[in-house]
């Protein structure tokens, strides 16, 4: 043997029990927030919505609601819900809504919302909402693909023998297929 070979530490066999963890895959969507958004996620959204002046924006202590711009959009909600596990969010879509563990998937389903890349299909019977559709675009907005349906059973079945009227929500706040994106978001 030569005296490089002697100075190698052992290695561990495949398969053993005494292998050590392998490290965690680091992936786009792991990568820590930036140093400036150690504050809370109620003001991190507030601060990304000051570009936008003309979006009206509610807060609260743990939630932010940014109101729509037009007749044809829809409300977007982040609260925060403190558990001995840790923050919880949900984000809400007018009538949907969908929960996060994670602080930067809730920020981006937040963005996402307020993008002409998301749409609501919303059923009404006799003006009253009772069941939401959200559609994801494609890559330029031409084909809509559905995500998840939510209706709740209470509202649901309340007046079925009305004729149900659809009629489609999505906020243009930020324009995912212009060339600004990286500006607005």
């Amino acid at each position: 043997m030569s005296e490089f070979e002697d100075s190698k530490l052992p290695q561990p066999q495949p398969g053993s029990r005494r292998n050590p963890p392998r490290p965690p895959k680091i992936t786009a969507l792991a990568l820590e927030d930036d140093p400036e958004w150690r504050g809370s996620i109620i003001d991190e959204v507030e601060k990304r919505l000051a570009k936008f002046p003309d979006a009206p924006v509610q807060r609260g202590i743990s939630w932010i609601r940014c109101l729509p711009c037009n007749p044809y959009g829809f409300a977007v909600e982040l609260k925060v819900d403190e558990t001995r596990q840790g923050d919880r969010y949900s984000v809400a879509y007018t009538g949907p809504h969908v929960q996060f563990v994670s602080r930067r998937d809730a920020v981006i389903a937040f963005g996402w919302g307020l993008s002409n890349g998301l749409r609501i299909r919303q059923f009404s019977r006799k003006e009253i909402p009772y069941r939401w559709i959200i559609e994801l675009g494609d890559h330029n907005g031409t084909n809509w693909s559905q995500g998840w349906d939510y209706m709740p059973w209470s509202v649901g079945v309340w007046q079925f023998w009305h004729k149900p009227t659809i009629r489609y929500l999505q906020n243009h706040l930020i324009d995912l297929y212009g060339d600004q994106l990286r500006s607005a978001a």
